[in-house]
């Protein structure tokens, strides 16, 4: 007897290919059979009218921030992911926190959330800026021999512990630290476990081409494997150079590069409001720097910095982005969540930036925010049709009382419904190879990713009529549509939008862990 049989199934499996029709029989988390015979479970469910494909894969998400909190990750959950990538741009929560909370190793950090009741699967990355963190704090010098010795002991440690691949985020301290040369010292250790390398490039906008060539030539001088992450053009001026720079994944790739990319489908960003603290201030680390903030003499001097910089345009943010930031999640002011930095700081009779580094040095530097239309829509479209792209949330989990962005919420059925089905970006079977086989293959992720007998039971149940987002900026946290059921590990996660309490995800390690 099996324990779930989906039946009259419109099967996208994957892989790419058309459509086909089957039933799906489901025993002890797998798929045990994919036939057009009869077949009796405990439970049916009649798919009827919908399709039905493998559970959808973040590949570049944050849910590892919050998942202690939050070890449910409904947010994922409800919109069809079942399985996500963690520890990005360089901020891993081991061996060492950036934004506070000790230092691990990565394997003792592995074991512990091993413990933790999951909605959805869950992969980690370690961080290079957490690698760094943990030698040499945020201190911007050039690593000794053996501090970089110390580094790729601890990179070891978590590659086999079962980390996925190391983590740059080269615009945010301390890992824009790093220099080239540091960099391909680190990814040749990754290369040796056939781990993957993700880049948050040290620039989206103005240097943009410079970086991607950057990432290139450390694959090139070490034989990793590359992903460069959230591929974006930022601001005005720098609209319309993904043409470039998609040509450039292309010529990597024809030289033997094993490269990709993933991207959100929104033209908002999200990122620490902390970014607008130039990067020289921040190599006393976040709690001198917080204190400094706290200090007022010392909130002075920060508030000059900040907006000297805003005004020669050298920083993270630029002049213009100012009306543009929403705050997102304050720990200390949940009443300004959702709300324009500007409008408040306005309210108050502030500046923007007295206003920002006083709520900065309350929340100890890990103020959340957004940037919205940021980005051109041409540019996030050519990004998502490119076939080495692979689409994700680049976001987090969802706490009580927060803001999200929309990406948080709605980011795959946007993609699926929305830009695909309706909107005719890409066929609705090479959307979901995109959401599903494509990143299963790309991080070698065993028994995901396809409609298959043998592979795990992780699967979505939708309505190509309906499938959609309806998260805004607006109004972040409004359900998605057409998601008639999300299952992980063969019990029914979500039915019809909204989770059910069964929690059967699992913390996943790399095939080059003794434990994966």
């Amino acid at each position: 007897m099996l324990d779930l049989v989906i039946k009259n199934a419109k099967i996208y499996d994957g892989m790419g290919g058309p459509f086909y029709y089957a039933s799906v029989g489901i025993k002890d988390g797998r798929i045990a059979a994919l036939t057009r015979l009869p077949l009796s479970a405990a439970r049916t469910i009649d798919a009827g009218g919908l399709a039905v494909c493998p559970g959808f894969i973040d590949p570049h998400g944050h849910a590892d921030t919050q998942l202690v909190k939050e070890p449910a990750q409904w947010a994922k959950i409800e919109q069809g992911i079942t399985t996500s990538l963690g520890g990005l741009c360089g901020d891993s929560q081991a061996p060492a926190a950036l934004l506070g909370g000790g230092t691990l190793r990565f394997s003792e950090y592995l074991d512990g959330l091993s413990s933790l009741q999951l909605g959805a699967n869950i992969g980690l990355y370690v961080g290079g800026g957490a690698l760094r963190a943990a030698v040499m704090g945020f201190s911007a010098d050039k690593p000794s021999a053996a501090q970089m010795d110390a580094m790729r002991a601890l990179l070891r440690d978590a590659m086999e512990a079962g980390a996925y691949g190391l983590s740059f985020g080269l615009a945010y301290p301390p890992s824009s630290y790093f220099d080239t040369q540091d960099m391909i010292a680190l990814c040749a250790v990754v290369a040796e476990y056939d781990g993957v390398a993700a880049f948050h490039l040290r620039n989206e906008g103005d240097r943009f081409e410079e970086a991607v060539d950057e990432a290139v030539e450390v694959a090139r001088r070490t034989g990793c494997r590359i992903i460069l992450s959230h591929h974006k053009a930022v601001r005005e001026p720098n609209w319309g150079k993904t043409a470039v720079t998609l040509k450039m994944i292309d010529r990597a790739a024809e030289e033997g590069i094993e490269i990709y990319a993933d991207a959100h489908p929104y033209t908002a960003v999200s990122a620490g409001l902390r970014m607008y603290v130039p990067q020289k201030l921040q190599t006393v680390g976040m709690e001198a720097l917080t204190a400094q903030a706290n200090d007022p003499a010392g909130k002075q001097e920060l508030v000059r910095a900040v907006e000297e910089t805003l005004l020669a345009g050298t920083g993270h943010y630029k002049y213009n982005d100012m009306q543009k930031a929403y705050i997102l999640a304050s720990e200390t002011h949940p009443e300004y969540n959702g709300r324009r930095v500007a409008e408040v700081a306005a309210e108050q009779g502030l500046s923007f930036a007295s206003f920002l580094i006083g709520l900065l040095g309350e929340d100890r530097m890990k103020t959340q925010g957004m940037h919205v239309d940021i980005m051109l829509q041409e540019d996030v479209d050519r990004v998502l049709r490119h076939p080495r792209l692979m689409p994700c949330t680049d976001g987090g989990l969802i706490l009580p009382g927060e803001a999200c962005h929309p990406r948080v919420r709605g980011a795959f059925p946007r993609f699926l419904g929305r830009m695909c089905i309706r909107g005719g970006l890409l066929p609705i079977e090479t959307a979901v190879m995109k959401m599903t086989g494509l990143p299963a293959r790309v991080y070698r992720i065993k028994r995901k990713g396809l409609v298959r007998e043998g592979m795990d039971a992780d699967l979505v149940v939708f309505d190509p009529k309906t499938v959609c987002d309806n998260a805004s900026v607006a109004d972040c946290l409004r359900p998605n549509s057409g998601l008639s059921y999300v299952i992980v590990g063969g019990e029914i996660a979500a039915q019809d939008g909204k989770m059910t309490g069964e929690r059967r995800g699992r913390l996943l390690r790399s095939g080059f862990s003794s434990e994966s």
